[in-house]
């Protein structure tokens, strides 16, 4: 009634295919192909279960917890925190040497302006360039003058470089004339 099985007769040793050997290339286990494919021969699919002693015969690990950070020495709580950057526009205006601007100018980025400008100028940060000249009014949070401006500058900080030139009325609540800069008019602090 029952059929005995026979016992299963171990597999021989069998060359390895082509299969076997494009992943032993891959995982750095050259293994020749067999004389009789040919270099020529078309690599023969094999199924899935022909990889699986490779990798069986792995012992299968746990990822292990990564290892608790070494304790850093004390810093005061100001070193542990950088401030978060200002918020800032990716780029500026600029308004080159070669071209010459009468009007209103303002946005909420930064403004270089590099040439004549006549009229008013209201941005975040306004730079007047050593080539800039300026007659009118800027207003903004920072004005750095590195040129000329005539007329009335308006902001929380003003800087006058060396060789810059302002010729009008300062508000703002820092103001600083670098050595070699050039201011005639009244400085004021802004109101609170």
């Amino acid at each position: 009634m029952f059929a005995r099985k026979k016992p299963a007769a171990e597999p021989k040793a069998a060359a390895p295919s082509a299969t076997d050997a494009l992943l032993g290339a891959l995982l750095g286990d050259p293994i020749d192909p067999p004389a009789e494919l040919g270099e020529a021969a078309a690599p023969v699919a094999e199924p899935v279960a022909e990889a699986e002693p490779e990798t069986a015969s792995k012992p299968e690990t746990k990822p292990e917890p990564a290892p608790a950070p070494a304790a850093a020495p004390a810093q005061p709580a100001r070193a542990e925190r950088a401030p978060a950057p200002a918020a800032r526009p990716k780029t500026a205006s600029f308004l080159a040497g070669d071209l010459t601007f009468a009007g209103t100018l303002s946005g909420d980025g930064d403004v270089h302006l590099g040439g004549p400008f006549e009229g008013e100028v209201r941005a975040q940060n306004v730079t007047v360039g050593a080539g800039g000249r300026v007659d009118g009014t800027v207003v903004g949070r920072r004005i750095e003058v590195l040129g000329r401006v005539k007329g009335a500058l308006v902001a929380d900080e003003v800087r006058v470089r060396l060789n810059a030139q302002v010729e009008g009325d300062v508000t703002s609540d820092s103001f600083t004339l670098e050595a070699g800069s050039r201011f005639e008019g009244v400085s004021r602090r802004k109101p609170a």
